[in-house]
């Protein structure tokens, strides 16, 4: 396999209870799924699962399971694979793949090990729930943007300090060899936009990022399928940003969220390939041309209504509804938690490719009465009329 020494790390820690707190894209989490790979077709006599679990499945399916299917390929060992149950077994062993958000699950299955991903989503209760029915180590994988965490006072400190059985393993982007020049630029300019979130994001320490718009979202398993409003967001990007077309739905006040692509070096062209062309976009007015492209194949895109102060009155009125962001929306959920508004009311992102895709579809589309005129509904074909 392509292992990083976090991997070695990881394969040789001790305690009952390994807590992987990491800066961003430090392969936290691809290291230790490669050890559950390793334990799964090892020559052993250890049996048993070796359960990965996730909040929110979508979240699950789009990190630790896609992780684990690309170890397969690497390794050249394709152990079977149900995928409607998301396990692997070989010989004895099973690692399986399960979502928390079942109480069911969390309180009646029994392991041999246990992989949290982003372990800072769940409460101490449901981790006390699932360490009690594990018999071998548990791993927690998050980033550290809460200081007062559980992790860091129920474990780090309190457990580490009564049972001595934790160990702390702080990884950063220079712990992932596997970085382009482009992404290790990308994390080092924290540095200078943002203090705070250089010490969470790219040291791997605790900390908070003062100032945060979004503080609270819910995460969901997808959309609902009663939206009163259903709109597609667009931030074009190509060589150094990245593309991001997020669908924007509202009931009532809660504004639901759904990432569809993030991704660097995409035309105009691929992208229209990407979208439907029943679905009703607003894009960013900045890029007529490549407003007037998509048009030409045939897509429904309008671009965004701007005006003075426009990005701060797109942000506040988003934080003006609940938002609920589902699961597999990695890139805009960790944007929400970096965007913040400084001491002098000056609204500042790392990353705002998703954040911007959204505030456009609020600003032009979801507008208060007095502002815009009546709201938009659904038409048959689940596009957008005024």
């Amino acid at each position: 396999m392509n292992a990083s020494r976090l991997f070695t790390r990881i394969k040789d820690a001790t305690g009952k209870v390994v807590v992987l707190r990491g800066g961003t894209r430090s392969g936290k989490t691809v290291a230790a799924v490669q050890n559950a790979f390793n334990w799964l077709v090892g020559a052993h006599d250890d049996a048993g699962y070796w359960s990965i679990c996730r909040k929110a499945l979508p979240s699950l399916k789009a990190t630790a399971y896609r992780d684990f299917l690309s170890v397969c390929d690497w390794a050249g060992i394709y152990p079977e694979h149900n995928r409607s149950e998301l396990t692997f077994s070989f010989g004895p062993r099973t690692v399986e793949f399960f979502s928390l958000d079942d109480e069911q699950k969390v309180r009646s299955r029994k392991r041999r090990h246990l992989h949290l991903c982003e372990a800072n989503e769940i409460d101490f209760e449901t981790f006390t729930q699932l360490i009690l029915r594990t018999n071998g180590q548990v791993l927690l994988d998050f980033n550290p943007d809460i200081p007062d965490h559980w992790i860091r006072t129920e474990i780090e400190e309190k457990r580490a300090s009564e049972k001595g059985d934790v160990t702390v393993i702080v990884s950063t982007y220079l712990d992932n060899p596997f970085l382009s020049a482009e992404e290790v630029a990308e994390i080092e300019y924290l540095k200078s936009s943002s203090p705070m979130a250089w010490e969470v994001f790219g040291l791997g320490n605790y900390g908070k990022i003062a100032g945060q718009v979004f503080p609270r979202f819910q995460i969901i398993e997808a959309m609902p399928d009663d939206l009163r409003t259903d709109h597609y967001g667009i931030d074009f990007g190509f060589a150094v940003d990245p593309c991001a077309v997020v669908r924007v739905g509202t009931i009532n006040n809660r504004l639901y969220l759904d990432e569809l692509i993030y991704e660097r070096g995409l035309n105009n062209l691929q992208l229209a390939d990407r979208l439907n062309l029943k679905w009703a976009f607003v894009a960013d007015s900045a890029e007529p041309k490549s407003i007037d492209e998509l048009q030409r194949r045939g897509l429904s895109v309008v671009p965004s209504l701007k005006g003075p102060d426009s990005i701060r009155a797109g942000i506040q009125r988003m934080a003006q509804f609940e938002l609920h962001v589902t699961g597999r929306s990695t890139n805009l959920l960790k944007e929400l938690r970096l965007y913040r508004v400084d001491d002098r009311g000056n609204f500042s992102a790392v990353m705002n490719h998703c954040v911007d895709a959204i505030r456009y579809v609020v600003q032009t589309k979801l507008r208060p009465n007095n502002e815009f005129g009546r709201m938009t509904k659904v038409n048959n074909y689940g596009g957008m009329v005024r």
